[in-house]
């Protein structure tokens, strides 16, 4: 909207901007970690960083690196599956474990494929109501996939394509990442997204760290006449005629806007809270605080190390980008993931990240920076989130315990300093994210798309004239997804501005 020629003024709570796409050194200097998220493998998809329509990567120092090597999961008896871009690679991989499987992968990559074409071309676009959506993908068979897709679970695909134990569990893993359970019904869906993403688009980081995307983001905005305001936490919106007409601060000061207002926070902090004696349609209110939060939430360890990892099998597992311990019996895995729902804590789900292999400037010459992360309960059995301050030391140490049972020097000597967020630390930094909800709410199929935040709010416009919501609380919903631009669309064709005018390249 700063390129289309508008006054465009940021209010960021916190002392930089960035949300969940930040860049700190939290062990030791020298050392860079991502404060939330990591890979920008969705990003690279949308037409803003395909046809770099904000110049960001031409103009503006954003660079991005990727691997060929994307996950190796090591099971408990010592067997390997790895997972390459390259998908010859990947199956020969898989054929070691099953040859049917191997052949059934390549199948499903190709059929999933055809559906990620078609979803891609609404993913970044403004959604049609959740009718619209289904009608149109009745008129395909790729996108009538999907549409079945929607009633099953991602183990019920996996069960209908593959034999082996170890890779559908591996798969469905892949699933979780939505962070929902991947046995319930309706997770098929992120089943045919995730996959055929990761096998086109790769691990792809911002060099330097994921901070370097909002930064490159502010130099566009600044350079285009807009302002950032940091260190300023909006109280509520400032209303004018029955309509919003700015914001007011914690301190006091008034912030106007003669066009328009758009809120990147949580849904949930808009409405009523931030909207004090507005009439708001009915219903409006039980519903927003009926939206449901995600099945799980993230605890990250953050480790500097001398040398980076290496591990006890795999000979080149070392050289993948992620590394997942995985489980290999089936009802052990599903018990695991149900004491989870519970609110029980047992770190089965945790994974090595490590981003110095494909962007060394991230740590001095020579070391290297290791994330260990595992899906945990939001909050914990019969306590509130901040139960999270007693037991994230214990759970950090327990968790670099089962990374030292499939690696061999993440000793205290190779270990130069560590740290760890807990989804307690996650909601205290991002008020947006509650309990460390990175999406905001939950990504299940009756609050995605259409349905995002609510049917009838999914355009982006609020139920307020001249308010706005773009980020998480939207649609495409959480993650680095540049989502923004579907907003961004919305807003410039009410103010009669032509979109497609602002983002060609000279």
């Amino acid at each position: 909207m700063s390129k289309a020629g508008l006054n465009v003024c940021v209010v960021e709570e916190q002392p930089e901007v960035g949300g969940g796409t930040k860049t700190k050194e939290l062990t030791v200097p020298g050392f860079k970690h991502d404060c939330c998220s990591s890979l920008h493998y969705i990003l690279i998809a949308n037409p803003m960083m395909k046809n770099d329509e904000l110049g960001l990567l031409s103009e503006y120092g954003l660079e991005y690196t990727r691997t060929e090597k994307l996950t190796g999961e090591i099971f408990e008896d010592g067997s390997t599956i790895k997972f390459y871009l390259d998908i010859d690679k990947t199956c020969e991989s898989i054929a070691k474990i099953s040859q049917h499987d191997a052949d059934a992968y390549r199948k499903f990559d190709a059929k999933a494929g055809k559906s990620l074409e078609m979803f891609t071309m609404g993913m970044y676009e403004p959604p049609g109501s959740d009718r619209t959506a289904h009608a149109m993908m009745d008129q395909s068979p790729e996108s009538q996939e999907l549409l079945r897709a929607m009633s099953l679970s991602a183990w019920d695909i996996a069960e209908e394509w593959f034999e082996s134990d170890k890779l559908k569990i591996a798969l469905s893993r892949f699933a979780a990442k939505a962070m929902n359970n991947p046995f319930d019904k309706g997770t098929g869906f992120g089943f045919f997204i995730i996959l055929p993403f990761m096998n086109r688009f790769g691990g792809w980081m911002p060099v330097g760290g994921s901070g370097a995307l909002a930064e490159a983001l502010i130099k566009c905005m600044e350079a285009h006449g807009g302002t950032v305001k940091v260190n300023s936490s909006v109280k509520h919106f400032k209303m004018s005629g029955g309509e919003v007409s700015g914001v007011i601060l914690a301190s006091g000061e008034e912030i106007l806007a003669s066009k328009a207002v758009v809120a990147n926070i949580n849904v949930k902090q808009v409405f009523p809270g931030m909207l004090p004696g507005v009439e708001l349609p009915a219903n409006l209110e039980r519903n927003v605080n009926g939206l449901q939060q995600s099945r799980y939430s993230g605890f990250i360890q953050h480790i500097a190390l001398n040398a980076k990892p290496k591990f006890k099998v795999g000979n080149d597992l070392g050289d993948f980008l992620f590394v997942e311990f995985g489980h290999m019996n089936v009802k052990h895995y599903r018990d695991a993931l149900h004491r989870m729902d519970l609110g029980y804590l047992d770190n089965e789900f945790s994974n090595l990240c490590m981003p110095t292999l494909i962007d060394p400037s991230r740590a001095p010459a020579g070391k290297a920076i290791v994330y260990n992360y595992a899906l945990v309960p939001p909050v914990l059995k019969d306590a509130p989130v901040e139960k999270w301050d007693e037991v994230g030391q214990q759970t950090a140490d327990n968790m670099l315990e089962i990374a030292r049972r499939y690696c061999s020097n993440l000793t205290d000597d190779n270990i130069i300093g560590r740290s760890y967020v807990t989804p307690f630390d996650v909601q205290r930094r991002n008020s947006a994210m509650p309990a460390g909800d990175k999406f905001h709410f939950g990504m299940y199929n009756r609050q995605i798309g259409g349905n995002r935040p609510l049917p009838g709010m999914h355009t982006y416009r609020m139920p307020i004239k001249k308010l706005y919501m773009s980020g998480a609380s939207t649609h495409p919903g959480g993650g680095v997804t540049g989502g923004g631009r579907a907003a961004a669309k919305v807003v410039m064709e009410d103010l009669g501005i032509d979109f497609e005018k602002v983002i060609k390249r000279n």
